[in-house]
């Protein structure tokens, strides 16, 4: 340890000192202290999402709000009832479950024992704590399963499902299969786009969209990817001939001058050999190398490809969107022939929607032009973050819970903790552990988030955190 942080956490110590021995009488309200990297405010600014919200809401996105409710209409959901389908999901598929409550704008998670705490944000808390601290949301006590999609191949395709008729809660996801395969199921944006990810995309493919005219364009499609469609864990499945990532890359090899595809890459020996003899390897390619192509096929993997469909559809090339039960929360909003050319999901037509492509230039270019504006007057985080606040608002009419009691119960729980501000929390643990050597003084404040733990010295300790 340099002698520079030495004297830096000497004085902070002198300083928080000074607070609890000279009692300071300051502001009641925590200031909320947060890591940078806790938010996404680079991503996205507090007046864009007003902005978006004070915006009627799209009739796509009323749609597809309305239907991901429409199994709970009349139905109420309680606190006892989010609870126990949490440990129902939670035996059946372990951690890809997860509890978190809204109380008073500051985000909670559960942390079941045995389970391992981590300091660091996922994706989705990143999101909902940044969202939080642009906007108003209400209380809420709801799941949230982060896998691609619900459900994946591998898993119970109803774990999901509650025990008895009564206890059914919504489950939020980032994208499901059509119903009735993933009834409950409420699509939220996926953890992508919610995040640095689709800004960096945003940003690469408006440069290269710049540099590369329709008329410069190589009149043939380009995809890349990995055989994650195969519908198991890992990239072997003994079908994955038959997977549409395979066969893409396979007409790639026999139709050279239309389909530029392949397989970047490949975990076990025994697909690597499938490959290598299919020639169907073949290098990455960037987004660049994408755009200088025409036609970009969509191809799904465990799930929706995201935010890989999105930087497509904002590109100035076309995507050919496979067919598929699989969707995201803005799919209601596309039609094909409108925003997308359509492939069937076996790939069995795209060589003819080629050479239709090819015929229809000028259409293809215009279907290009409506999903590039789609995406800017839908898909930008702003826009991505307001639909966000719009399920949970709407998540907010279907509960029935008593949320006084359900604060008090949650902060002395110790399983529940408050990551709001972990920043806050952290100087808030450090400041206990210097108390440990300090005079006692009168007077205690309870904190969310640190299991009913006390700290001492009310008025100065809220007014320093």
């Amino acid at each position: 340890m340099t002698s520079m942080k030495i004297i830096r956490k000497i004085l902070l110590g002198l300083c928080v000192a000074t607070l609890l021995v000279g009692g300071i009488s300051v502001g009641s309200r925590a200031l909320p202290i947060s890591y940078r990297q806790e938010l996404c405010k680079k991503l996205v600014s507090k007046k864009s999402v007003a902005r978006c919200l004070a915006l009627p809401t799209p009739e796509w996105a009323q749609k597809q709000l309305d239907a991901d409710f429409r199994d709970f209409e009349g139905r109420k959901v309680t606190a006892a009832a989010v609870a126990e389908l949490y440990r129902e999901i939670r035996a059946k598929i372990g951690q890809q479950i997860l509890h978190y409550r809204i109380l008073d704008n500051q985000l909670y998670k559960y942390i079941p024992n045995g389970a391992e705490y981590s300091s660091v944000d996922t994706r989705f808390e990143r999101a909902f704590k940044t969202l939080l601290q642009y906007t108003n949301v209400p209380d809420l006590d709801f799941l949230l399963c982060p896998m691609d999609g619900i459900p994946e191949p591998y898993v119970p395709q109803d774990f999901f499902l509650s025990s008895t008729a009564e206890g059914q809660v919504p489950l939020l996801g980032q994208a499901k299969r059509k119903e009735p395969a993933s009834q409950y199921i409420v699509l939220i944006p996926d953890q992508f786009s919610l995040t640095e990810s689709w800004w960096q995309d945003i940003k690469e493919v408006e440069r290269d969209n710049d540099l590369v005219s329709w008329d410069q364009k190589k009149e043939s499609a380009l995809w890349r990817g990995n055989l994650t469609d195969v519908g198991v864990p890992g990239d072997y499945s003994p079908h994955l001939r038959d997977c549409p990532r395979f066969k893409i890359s396979e007409l790639s090899v026999q139709h050279p001058k239309l389909v530029n595809a392949g397989i970047s890459s490949a975990e076990s020996p025994e697909t690597i050999t499938i490959l290598s003899h299919s020639h169907v390897i073949r290098g990455p390619a960037s987004k660049r190398d994408h755009i200088r192509h025409k036609y970009l096929p969509v191809l799904d993997g465990h799930m929706c490809t995201y935010p890989g469909y999105q930087w497509r559809l904002l590109s100035n090339s076309v995507a050919f969107k496979q067919e598929s039960d699989q969707i995201q929360w803005f799919y209601g909003g596309l039609e094909p022939y409108q925003h997308y050319v359509p492939i069937r999901n076996d790939l069995s037509d795209l060589l003819s929607q080629i050479d239709w492509a090819k015929a229809h230039d000028e259409e293809a270019q215009e279907i290009s032009a409506r999903a590039q504006e789609f995406v800017q007057h839908n898909l930008l985080p702003c826009h991505i973050y307001a639909y966000l606040h719009r399920v949970l608002s709407k998540y907010a009419t279907f509960q029935e819970i008593d949320f006084q009691a359900l604060k008090k119960a949650t902060r002395q729980d110790p399983k529940w903790e408050c990551i709001q501000y972990r920043k806050r929390n952290h100087l808030m643990r450090t400041i206990r552990k210097l108390m440990q050597f300090g005079r006692p003084l009168a007077g205690e404040v309870f904190y969310p988030g640190f299991s009913n733990q006390t700290v001492q010295c009310k008025a100065a300790l809220q007014g320093f955190l």
